[in-house]
Parts: structure tokens; sequence; C-alpha cells
């Protein structure tokens, strides 16, 4: 499967690559790529282009397009629409959660988290949404 970070956070992107690494051998979740974007119009930018991928990990706030616009792009898109897309942030408000599920997010996960949360939460995702 293909996975692609949005977080206009280097840092972020990495550490969220690294963990996402940490997937034992005898997972089902088989990671064949994963792919970075520093924001949602790079990431828009990659697929418009024939970037083919089964899992977004995107953060909630970064400049030019938030979290939820990128969501809203991609709910409305038809060949986007059914690509899993779980929220990383540092925004633990109910509202934000609340808001980013009902534009599309499939789960959240709050910063800092544990590898094994993310990895547990994408392993659920990918059984019932990834292709």
């Amino acid at each position: 499967m293909n996975i692609l970070i949005v977080d206009d956070l280097n840092t972020m992107r990495q550490l969220i690559k690294r963990s996402l690494l940490e997937f034992p051998a005898n997972s089902p979740v088989n990671i064949e790529e994963i792919y970075e974007a520093a924001d949602p119009e790079i990431a828009l930018e990659m697929l418009d282009d024939g970037l083919v991928v089964n899992l977004i990990l995107s953060d909630l706030h970064m400049p030019n397009i938030n979290g939820i616009e990128f969501l809203k792009v991609m709910k409305n898109h038809p060949q986007y629409k059914d690509i899993p897309v779980i929220m990383i942030t540092t925004d633990g408000s109910k509202r934000q959660v609340l808001n980013a599920i009902k534009n599309g997010a499939k789960d959240y996960i709050f910063k800092p988290f544990q590898t094994d949360e993310l990895l547990m939460k994408v392993e659920d995702i990918c059984s019932r949404y990834c292709n």
C-alpha cells in the first residue's frame, strides 16, 4: 500500500514516516511507498499528476489550505473521495474532531502520539477502508 503524509513541518513528516516503518513484517499493513507533501496544494498536485495512494495522514493546521479544507476538496472530488484520511493534530477540541469527521476524516490522532497508537489506527482504518 502507498501512504501520503501531508504536514507543513518536515520534522513531523519524518517522525510519522519513521513510525510507519515500525510495522512488523507479519502485519496486514504492507507499506510499499510513503510519499510526503509539505501542504495540501502539493498533495493535490501529486494526486492530479497520477499518484495513487491508499491512505492519507494529514495535519489539521497548515498554511494556505488547512486540513478541513483539504478534506472538503478530497470528499468532493470523484477520484479522491474514497481515499481514507486520518487527521493528525495538536488541536484536541471536540469541535475540531467532529468537524474533521463530518468532512470526511476516518479517524483522528492527537500530537504528541505514540508509535503504537499511530500503527493501531492505520491498521484499523486500512482494514476497513483501504483498497
